[in-house]
């Protein structure tokens, strides 16, 4: 009986997502204020998946199309040089393997009780439990960042603090908090910084340190962002903790 529980679980294991990474903001302040940023990325057992969604985007759209952008170059570099690492069996794919690997062995070692007891084998099934907790829990997002670890040195990354070039976002600050969340981490941030790409040079030589009052040169110019995000092993995980042993 125990081994069938476990079989539809780690059934539901495979149907479900692992690991999730999601991140909501709005925009606070200047141009495109009121617009909210949502994204959402998981891992599956077969897979990564991900989607973006953009809120009351007019004002968004507006200002990105309003100011100068030189990344469309850089931008068709990267996703060309990401295409071709996925080729790779990735550090990801590894975990993949392992948490696999794991739940078939629990499915294995349960089912011999249906024969005989064997001496340890409380011991041998928590152990490939818990293994498994480990891999979920810091398995997933440490092979994430190996498999990323040149965006994010380059800072390039959802899980790195919105850092843009100084001459593009004048007097830019950011503020951000980390806690301990269920079997993850919560990031929450506030960034803020007079958008050069709008302003003459004579308004630049002319702006106060923020944050502006109304009237003031560059309030209108002023993008002021807060969000969140947060990196947490998804439904899967709640159903191999549910495991019998």
């Amino acid at each position: 009986m125990i081994s069938i529980v476990t079989i539809i679980l780690f059934y539901s294991v495979l149907q479900n997502s692992w690991y999730e990474i999601q991140g909501q903001g709005e925009f606070t302040m200047g141009p495109p204020k009121e617009s909210k940023l949502k994204i959402v990325y998981e891992i599956e057992s077969a897979g990564d998946d991900g989607a973006f969604e953009i809120s009351r985007s007019t004002p968004f759209l507006k200002w990105m199309a309003s100011r100068e952008s030189h990344s469309n170059q850089t931008s068709s570099e990267e996703t060309k040089s990401t295409s071709q690492s996925d080729e790779r069996t990735s550090a990801t794919d590894y975990v993949r393997y392992g948490i696999k690997i794991l739940g078939v062995l629990l499915i294995l070692i349960l089912s011999t009780r249906v024969f005989h007891d064997y001496p340890h084998q409380l011991k041998l099934s928590s152990f490939v439990w818990l293994t498994g907790i480990l891999l979920f829990t810091i398995g997933i997002p440490l092979s994430l960042s190996m498999d990323n670890g040149e965006e994010i040195s380059e800072g390039e990354t959802p899980v790195e603090e919105p850092t843009p070039d100084t001459e593009e976002f004048l007097f830019f600050e950011i503020s951000s908090d980390m806690k301990i969340i269920f079997g993850g981490v919560k990031y929450s941030f506030n960034a803020s910084g007079y958008d050069s790409g709008l302003l003459s040079q004579e308004e630049i030589d002319q702006l106060n340190k923020p944050p502006p009052e109304k009237g003031d040169v560059g309030y209108d110019q002023f993008v002021a962002f807060e969000g969140d995000f947060s990196l947490k092993p998804s439904k899967a995980f709640n159903f191999w903790l549910l495991m019998p042993l």
